[in-house]
């Protein structure tokens, strides 16, 4: 029996619709597992989507925030105080290992208020000296930044000294002072938010990643391209089995990606922002990046000098295997293998840590450069560790690291912050230690008015000159008592072992000594200049230096024998203050033995404080003949 027609013409119409909705749905669970999953991907298409999780990763790290943490900080008044000092410890695990330093007796401590909403902020900044016995201040100064004034009160003064923000340009003419010193020392009081300096948004991230995966794309062939199964060994010794998406190429060839990227990365408008933003940012600060300035014509350059640098070797058939390795869809590693280097990339996705291995081998030499950043992150706590070690031959010569984490608890933020920088045997780490409190209202709020605040943008000249004058008179002073306490030497001593100078860069400071004082000091000495002085006169001189030799030098005449050597002079170095006991008693022994002789005696001056700094004595039988 035949079915009537229009009854076919529905079945074969519901067959149809059927038919339509099962493709379509076959066709939308293609088009899902395509875009979301790594099904039917090639191996080169999977080599780029995980390459292109390196950069993805990195700027989520590095972007990671505490919201609530911040926006507590941003919206509330809050007290601080914060505590500052550094520890340092020359010839580590040496007999010689010593901590005697006077740096590591000095502490800052910085009280303060601020609420950010009514652009109000107040520090008390105090510089303490701390030894067993006691511990005493040795400079303090108060900062105050209300509404658009900016003020400054050193320690036993009444009175801010203050300026209009922006005003710079004023206060500069007022004070013959250079108006680009000005600015740079009012910068220190604003707050460095590195996270905005080189932070990147997603446009940004998508444009970068589509246009260097372009240039690998551009630049291989599919055959070039492979895949792996690799089991890597975590450090809690448990195993991950990965997929390993590769691509294999010469030298040449890989050089000549390396050269088009870095050729791109210096024409990069993305990049180059970027560069001028941590420019300026050093700049405002007077920070300088070795011995030229971090502009975006010297990153250019550099980057020519690299691409330069790599044409003049870029020859060989040596194979180069760039491998990323993904855990349920998410990069785990990307290797770097060459003949003599391998860098491995590492990220750990749970704890948000990324570390980056780069090993060169040249002759007997392995050289090992590791770097680590991690970032854990929740709404009202932080942890950040940046790491940075050389070894050689899996000794360490150099490494930094800083530890960072804050905490919020109901109305208490507290934060630590270690930066340790070690060096062949040195090491200093400097500790700071931060609690913050919100609060309502602040008790006993510094605020500026007629009573407590000169504007010396709006004196005459004459006016401001005179402040300025008992300014710098009240910094030298507190700059003495710090050089009394922290000694110049032991600050260039650490710089210098740690590898951050090479020639002194903290001179002692001139010493401003009166004229009642200069000539109670060189008259008791300058009565003792003359020709033909005894051993006996010699003897009340010592008598009357002796607080103050700092060292001297004993010159004997030439001879086969030691026996036959004879005095010529003693140059004795004075100083104020300086009792060398031993030096003292070595000339009285010589001058002693030397009892016949006669003396010549002459002296010179410091050119700053104009007192006597060195005394000669010259035998007289050496001069005539």
């Amino acid at each position: 029996m035949m079915m009537p027609r229009k009854k076919r013409r529905l079945i074969i119409a519901l067959i149809i619709i059927f038919t339509i909705l099962i493709l379509s749905s076959i066709g939308g669970v293609i088009a899902y597992l395509y875009l979301n999953t790594d099904s039917f991907k090639s191996e080169q298409q999977l080599f780029e989507k995980y390459i292109a999780q390196n950069i993805t990763k990195i700027v989520e790290i590095m972007n990671n925030n505490p919201s609530e943490l911040q926006k507590a900080l941003d919206e509330n008044k809050y007290t601080s105080t914060l505590t500052a000092n550094v520890e340092y410890t020359s010839n580590v695990s040496t007999s010689a290992e010593n901590k005697d330093n006077t740096i590591n007796n000095a502490e800052i401590t910085v009280k303060g208020n601020v609420d950010k909403k009514s652009n109000y902020q107040y520090r008390d900044v105090t510089l303490n000296y701390k030894n067993e016995s006691n511990s005493q201040k040795i400079a303090r100064f108060e900062y105050i930044d209300e509404s658009d004034i900016q003020g400054i009160r050193l320690d036993n003064i009444l009175q801010f000294v203050s300026i209009q923000k922006g005003n710079t340009a004023k206060l500069a003419e007022n004070t013959d002072l250079n108006e680009e010193d000005i600015k740079k020392v009012l910068q220190y009081t604003n707050e460095i938010e590195i996270d905005k300096i080189i932070e990147f948004n997603q446009d940004e991230i998508d444009i970068l990643s589509q246009t260097y995966l372009g240039i690998i794309e551009q630049n291989t062939d599919k055959q070039s391209f492979g895949k792996e199964t690799k089991v890597l060994t975590l450090e809690n010794n448990t195993s991950l089995t990965t997929n390993g998406y590769y691509i294999t190429l010469t030298k040449e060839k890989y050089n000549n990606i390396i050269i088009k990227i870095l050729e791109k990365l210096s024409t990069d408008e993305i990049i180059l922002s970027k560069i001028d933003n941590i420019s300026q940012t050093l700049n405002n600060y007077g920070i300088k990046l070795g011995n030229n300035p971090l502009t975006r014509e010297s990153y250019t350059e550099y980057l020519n000098q690299m691409i330069n640098d790599i044409k003049s070797t870029n020859i060989g058939n040596e194979q180069i295997k760039v491998e990323v390795l993904e855990s349920n869809g998410q990069l785990v590693q990307t290797i770097v293998q060459a003949q003599d280097y391998e860098t491995i990339i590492s990220i750990n996705n749970e704890e948000n840590i990324i570390t980056i291995e780069n090993t060169k081998t040249a002759e007997s030499k392995v050289q090992k450069s590791i770097y680590e950043i991690q970032n854990k992150t929740s709404n009202t706590s932080q942890e950040v560790i940046l790491k940075h070690e050389t070894l050689e031959n899996g000794v360490k010569s150099q490494g930094i690291e800083l530890e960072f984490n804050q905490t919020k608890n109901d109305k208490i933020i507290t934060r630590n912050m270690n930066i340790t920088y070690d060096k062949i045997q040195n090491i200093a780490t400097l500790y700071v230690k931060e609690d913050i409190n919100l609060v309502d209202n602040f008790e006993n709020q510094i605020v500026l008015d007629t009573q407590n605040n000169i504007r010396i943008d709006q004196l005459q000249k004459e006016q401001a000159l005179t402040i300025k004058a008992a300014l710098e008179e009240n910094i030298n002073n507190q700059l003495q008592t710090i050089y009394d306490n922290i000694k110049t030497e032991d600050i260039n001593s650490c710089l210098k072992s740690l590898g951050f100078i090479k020639e002194n860069i903290f001179e002692e400071a001139p010493v401003e000594v009166s004229e009642t004082e200069r000539n109670r000091f060189n008259s008791n000495l300058t009565f003792f200049i003359g020709n033909d002085l005894t051993a006996d006169n010699i003897k009340d001189l010592l008598e009357v230096a002796k607080n103050n030799i700092k060292d001297a030098n004993i010159e004997l005449s030439e001879a086969e024998k030691e026996e036959d050597r004879k005095l010529t002079q003693i140059t004795i170095d004075i100083e104020r203050d300086s009792n060398n006991q031993e030096i003292l008693s070595e000339i009285a022994d010589v001058i002693e033995k030397n009892n016949g002789e006669k003396f010549n005696v002459t002296m010179s001056y410091d050119e700053n404080t104009k007192l006597i700094n060195k005394i000669f004595i010259k035998v007289v039988q050496e001069e005539n003949n």
